[in-house]
């Protein structure tokens, strides 16, 4: 209280420190530390495939391998498959698209979760035309029935199909993801159980007692190798293995996350060392206050003692005011997060991160009051009673200070270089050619349910009917319908062959995302044709099959021809699916992201195309001017056509893209704000330092300037002692992350984590800023009356 400035400035060090670890804390305790809302979670395993392609480290299952393994494993109490699946519930108000999950029957029971009210599956409901039960997650339960108690049993429309609740689930339970919000029986016919072709279940097993996942993983590669000598064609050099599910949920989000649990540990680090700083100046005013203690019989130990109690009742008041900041720093971040990372969402601060910021404040208190206490306790009692003693007249700043603005610039620096390269990654990635032009684009989701639009005639009349009343809208230049938006993430890989070329095994077929589009598709969003046609309207079901494939497939497959007039087909070449003719070359649009090279692709127009699951579902529409503008009135064009079709994922182009990248901004920004923190910080104790060295040298300066020293020279004497402890803290700052940057090589797009540019652009940043932060007090030195300097004691 008697040094009211200092202590502001240690409790905002403090609580911005504290809490800003305990608001990323909470998102590292909701993800990676937190188990999985399910019985003995760490015994529940993913199962995968692995062999399919080459550059895929995992696939999902093929129907047929994933019933052999349940039959042949030794090593699962049970196991079972889902596939995510999207529903439109309508007739309980507004139409509305909801994320859900086809489960075999087993799934619910095999997470070990009793469902709030009602049941699970039974096993006789997961097969083709009994499978029309469904279980809703607490979430949709509260949301759209209004916790209704007598659910159970109702029946609610799914797909144009009626639907019996039988259970609900219970309050944070959630498989396989946060968003989804009910469970359908897999429930697969004869022939789907035997295909081995298709790849797109996903499996998960509980791992008997004592049985680990390595050994898991040993007897699922034994079976592989028995399937593969049986199925050759289908089977060849695939095999299979275990994983934690929880490592599967967590995904790639794991290594992010501990990275900005240590940048931000690290801000707390430096804004303990200004603490300790700040202490360690009061120990020197204080040193009278010391001697006058021993003299009269304090013991080392109780001066440490009392200096610690001071330290900790400081670290109480900053926790405190950290929890402040936690929530409210939650709340932003809860704001920020972006809608791909799921995992994230949900964060709070509850009884586990309270407990943390209680630990981390009493620790910060024991690493910022430990050194200042011990070197109070060395003080030299009789000189430090002495009339003008070392108060004013020392001339050299104590070691120890010095040493902790050093570790202060290099841990500064540090998060400087991490933060620069994570921009500069960001901004190439951003600069990414993406195929088409993202300006005046809407888009908008529409899944046709089978049970209304079953038929291909009626899918197409639906679509031929949107596509006219959208285009007759005065804003609109054109628009078009495509299987999965491009930059979405989502597509269906088909192996295919080509005619007049050798033919490779059928598991070593080359794959392609397959997309079914409208004739006008190309002109709506923007992707240029290189070479022959985009699709007419005489490309229809009485015409040949014609496909459009991109550019890099047409390079791979046809580097030095025309590939326009050559043919192509889904699956090997002697299975019974048509030839298609290449009537067209397109540009390439990337589908899966931004990194790594496009993907294979392949289009055919959506009249020739009867498979409901590969049907048309986004509506691309190009407008002439600002696309947000006219979403209500292409809504409104599709509820014309269909007033019970739900429209959803209404979004600009611009958003999408956004999107893509939004986990990349997400770490960018995080990083980008901790190092700015680290760099205010580091100056403030370099201020300080300066700060200091002047008050401490006021008669010296004094006695410089009235013997005819200028003031460029008192200037430059001061500034020498800041811009020594800076230049040190840079070198050693720019050693540490030249060691540790490559931590974030798998976070970088197209830059080394020892980037020149970026080592270089953030020590000279640092060195900048730091010089300016010494130059104050060291221009405030020049200004000394050197009479009043004389007489400072």
């Amino acid at each position: 209280m008697k040094r009211p400035a200092s202590t502001l400035l240690a409790l905002m060090a403090l609580a911005l420190g504290i809490g800003m670890n305990t608001a990323i804390f909470s998102a590292v305790n909701n993800v990676l530390l937190r188990r999985l809302p399910f019985r003995d979670a760490d015994q529940v395993v993913s199962v995968w495939e692995r062999g399919l392609r080459a550059d895929i480290d995992r696939n999902e299952l093929a129907p047929a391998n994933f019933l052999d393994l349940k039959k042949q494993n030794e090593v699962f109490v049970d196991i079972g498959a889902f596939g995510e699946k999207s529903f439109n519930l309508s007739g309980v108000g507004e139409p509305e698209r909801l994320d859900g999950s086809l489960v075999s029957a087993n799934v619910l029971s095999l997470l070990g979760v009793q469902p709030l009210r009602g049941r699970t599956f039974a096993l006789e409901e997961d097969q083709p035309d009994q499978n029309q039960v469904v279980v809703l997650s607490h979430n949709l339960w509260e949301r759209r029935f209004n916790r209704d108690d007598s659910i159970v049993g109702q029946k609610i429309t799914l797909d144009a199909q009626s639907f019996t609740v039988i259970g609900v689930m219970p309050r944070g339970f959630f498989f396989p993801n946060r968003t989804t919000e009910l469970w359908t029986p897999l429930a697969m016919g004869p022939d789907e159980a035997a295909g081995r072709g298709d790849h797109y279940l996903r499996v998960i097993g509980r791992l008997k007692p004592n049985v680990t996942i390595e050994r898991a993983s040993q007897n699922l590669r034994t079976i592989g190798s028995r399937l593969e000598a049986e199925f050759p064609r289908t089977n060849e050099h695939l095999t299979f293995f275990a994983n934690s599910f929880q490592d599967d949920y967590v995904g790639k989000i794991r290594t992010p996350l501990l990275i900005m649990l240590a940048a931000v540990g690290v801000v707390l680090l430096i804004a303990c060392a200004n603490v300790a700083n700040l202490l360690l100046a009061q120990v020197v005013s204080r040193r009278k206050e010391i001697a006058i203690r021993a003299a009269v019989g304090a013991t080392r130990w109780f001066i440490v003692r009392q200096f610690l109690i001071e330290s900790v009742v400081l670290a109480v008041a900053g926790g405190v005011l950290g929890v402040v900041v936690a929530i409210w720093g939650v709340s932003v971040l809860s704001t920020l997060i972006p809608e791909n990372l799921a995992q994230i969402r949900g964060i709070s601060v509850d009884t586990t991160v309270l407990t943390f910021s209680l630990a981390a404040t009493f620790l910060t208190a024991l690493i910022f009051g430990v050194f200042p206490a011990f070197q109070a306790s060395r003080s030299d009692a009789i000189e430090s009673m002495k009339e003008g003693g070392p108060v004013s007249g020392g001339s050299r700043v104590p070691h120890g200070r010095r040493l902790l603005l050093v570790t202060q610039v290099a841990l500064a620096i540090v998060l400087v270089v991490s933060a620069g390269l994570l921009i500069r990654s960001f901004r190439r990635l951003s600069n990414v050619d993406i195929g088409f032009s993202t300006n005046n684009l809407l888009t908008m989701r529409m899944v046709l349910p089978n049970a209304k639009y079953g038929k291909p005639e009626a899918r197409r009349a639906f679509y031929d009917e949107v596509l006219r009343r959208v285009s007759e809208i005065p804003q609109v230049e054109s628009a078009g319908m495509i299987t999965f938006l491009p930059l979405s993430f989502s597509a269906m890989n088909f192996s295919f062959s080509v005619e007049g070329q050798q033919q490779p095994s059928d598991s070593n077929l080359p794959m392609a995302l397959y997309r079914v589009v409208s004739p006008d598709y190309f002109r709506a969003i923007g992707i240029p044709v290189d070479r022959g046609r985009p699709f007419d309207v005489h490309d229809n079901s009485q015409a040949p099959p014609v496909v459009v494939i991109n550019r890099r497939l047409a390079n791979q497959f046809w580097p030095h021809s025309d590939p326009v007039g050559r043919r192509l087909k889904v699956g090997p070449a002697d299975s019974p699916n048509p030839w298609a003719t290449v009537v067209g070359v397109v540009g390439d649009a990337r589908q899966s992201g931004l990194y790594g090279e496009p993907d294979l692709e392949m289009y055919v127009p959506y009249a020739q195309e009867r498979r409901s699951f590969v049907a048309p579902r986004d509506l691309v529409v190009r407008t002439k001017g600002e696309a947000s503008v006219i979403a209500a009135a292409v809504r409104a064009a599709v509820w014309n056509v269909d007033k019970d079709q739900p429209v959803s994922n209404v979004r600009t182009m611009n958003q999408v893209l956004s999107e893509t990248v939004s986990q990349e901004k997400f770490q960018t920004l995080l990083l980008t704000l901790f190092g700015s923190l680290a760099v205010l910080l580091a100056c403030i104790g370099l201020y300080g330092l300066i700060s200091y060295a002047v008050t401490n040298r006021t008669n010296e300066i004094g006695l410089r300037l009235a013997l005819g020293a200028q003031n460029a020279d008192v200037l430059t004497l001061i500034l020498k002692q800041g811009v020594v402890v800076t230049f040190v803290g840079i070198v050693v700052g720019l050693s540490v992350a030249f060691a540790l940057t490559r931590i974030l090589t798998g976070m970088l797009f197209e830059i080394s984590p020892t980037d020149p540019l970026t080592f270089f652009s953030a020590a000279a940043l640092l060195f900048v800023v730091a010089v300016l932060a010494c130059y104050v007090p060291a221009r405030r030195a020049t200004k000394v009356d050197p009479l009043v300097a004389l007489r400072y004691e």
